[in-house]
């Protein structure tokens, strides 16, 4: 094994959303390791080759000779760093909404000491109930979630579209979730 320079240049790759994590020239083949940042539009290069593949594991795609070998590209789409970045945004745009109450108010303690909840998926809510100290009442999940929204407009709001959004990738509805 032999470890080419890692670039796209090696097999003519023109598209900016593949990341090359290493090359490696096999006696047999030449093996790249990729990975896909998030679902890409349509390629003019790949004619859409690229986005049919699963991105729960690697994907490997025989492409053109390079040097006289075949080739194989493992592509893993990062699907993870998305939803990252989503729960970093909501959480952001929560204590940004926090900063407007006063800090001893009803509606700053529930987001603050319930925030695991907003950030959960609105479908996977418990029906457990619990004792909760901000309400002084047992309530369920989804409840907390009822009793806290009404405090901010903007809030609801931004958990709706989070829901929304959420909702979308896990389905893998790429068309809903990038317009």
């Amino acid at each position: 094994m032999e470890l080419f320079k890692n670039t796209t240049d090696l097999i003519g790759l023109k598209d900016n959303n593949i990341t090359i994590s290493f090359v490696l020239k096999h006696q047999t083949h030449i093996e790249i390791r990729a990975k896909l940042d998030y679902l890409a539009p349509a390629c003019p290069f790949c004619q859409r080759n690229m986005i049919k593949y699963d991105f729960q594991k690697p994907s490997t795609i025989p492409i053109l000779d390079v040097q006289g070998m075949p080739t194989l590209f493992k592509l893993k789409r990062r699907r993870f760093h998305i939803i990252q970045h989503l729960s970093r945004a909501m959480m952001s745009t929560k204590i940004a909404i926090m900063k407007s109450f006063d800090t001893q108010s009803l509606p700053y303690r529930a987001m603050k000491n319930h925030w695991r909840i907003l950030q959960k998926d609105s479908r996977k809510l418990s029906l457990e109930t619990f004792y909760s100290r901000t309400f002084r009442q047992t309530l369920t999940p989804r409840e907390v979630v009822h009793k806290t929204l009404p405090f901010s407009k903007e809030l609801r709001y931004y958990y709706d579209l989070y829901q929304i959004l959420h909702f979308h990738f896990q389905e893998k509805q790429a068309s809903h979730f990038w317009t």
